[in-house]
């Protein structure tokens, strides 16, 4: 700000001259548009026998401790929500040559519900009390941590509108337009979108235009976003008792892919296969095999041959995945509901 023109600015607004008058006496005089604006935003355009001048930017610790919470929580929130619409995506549009797995894409999920209930809340809880705090008092809208972390978060987004028009173009002039693809690209541009539009114009009201509704139709949008990737996220993974259930299917499934792997190297070894578990943990005492489920319940194993084999457990939930849509670590992950067997070989390499 140039304080030479300030101080004229000030020395014109108390003799009674308009703004405008002033502003274009500035102009013809060659002054720059920022410098123009400075000086006259300098004061206040309020009744009174003297130029009232604005409140100057100021840093408050707390302020910078508030600010921060805030926009760490959005950071959080958003990329997790985004995360998340992914991860529905990509089970929903499956691609063949994608290696998704249905646990892992589980376990993502889990984890970025988890960050939003924690992270989501106590964003909106400072997004709150900083718009009431600047409703009752303007003034706050000087904040520099306020405008700092304002302007990184527009940076942020703006980046992320370019990048995410760059990929767009990039794709397109690559023939690899796929529906999965352009979901993705517009879930960043909504998301990147919303967030640079709403902080923008937050960033353009001055102190007599501030608009609380605005800010609060922005909570309430994110808040109905917020949830419903939360509940579409339950959808998929099930409620907690479910999925529960489907961890204790998916140990079940690692326990029975051991075993195999201990028969396979048991047949060859000793060219033909172990009568029970007995046998098998005896020739193999230094691995550790899990011959009972997480509820206590004994696998079960029969030789049915040279080679052949045949192991069962009890699932409690039925494998409600197409083979297509996800990458199945082992043949025991698709399963139907209670007690399943799996026929199954030893052959040595040279065999099969």
């Amino acid at each position: 700000m140039n304080v030479e023109l300030v101080e004229f600015t000030r020395r014109a607004l108390a003799t009674g001259i308009e703004r405008d008058e002033i502003a274009a006496t500035f102009q013809r005089a060659g002054w720059a548009e920022y410098d123009i604006k400075a000086a006259m935003d300098a004061f206040a355009d309020v009744a009174f026998p003297v130029p009232v001048p604005r409140p100057r930017p100021y840093l408050s610790a707390r302020e910078v401790f508030v600010y921060l919470i805030l926009f760490a929580a959005l950071y959080v929130s958003v990329a997790d929500i985004g995360a998340l619409i992914f991860e529905f995506i990509d089970r929903s549009f499956p691609d063949p040559l994608s290696n998704t797995y249905i646990q892992v894409s589980n376990s993502t999920i889990r984890w970025n519900i988890s960050w939003i209930v924690i992270a989501f809340p106590l964003f909106i809880f400072t997004f709150s009390s900083v718009t009431r705090a600047i409703a009752r008092d303007p003034t706050k809208r000087a904040s520099r941590p306020r405008k700092w972390l304002t302007y990184s978060t527009l940076f942020v987004a703006g980046a992320f509108l370019v990048g995410d028009a760059a990929i767009l173009v990039y794709n397109v002039l690559g023939g690899e337009l796929t529906i999965r693809f352009i979901l993705k690209v517009a879930t960043i541009a909504v998301i990147a979108g919303g967030i640079f539009s709403f902080f923008l114009s937050d960033m353009r009201q001055d102190e007599r235009n501030m608009k609380v509704q605005s800010a609060t139709l922005f909570a309430a949008l994110c808040t109905i976003v917020a949830c419903a990737a939360i509940v579409a996220g339950l959808v998929f993974i099930g409620s907690p008792s479910e999925v529960r259930l489907t961890r204790f299917d998916a140990t079940r499934a690692a326990d029975l892919a051991s075993i195999s792997g201990a028969i396979a190297n048991y047949r060859l070894k000793h060219e033909n296969l172990p009568q029970n578990f007995d046998e098998l943990q005896q020739s193999q005492p230094n691995v550790s095999l899990s011959l009972k489920d997480p509820v206590g319940q004994a696998y079960e194993y029969a030789a049915r041959g040279s080679f052949a084999y045949e192991l069962c457990a009890s699932f409690d939930r039925a494998t409600d995945i197409a083979a297509e849509s996800v990458r199945l670590h082992s043949i025991f992950e698709k399963h139907g509901l209670g007690r399943q067997c799996f026929s199954l070989e030893a052959r040595p390499p040279s065999q099969r």
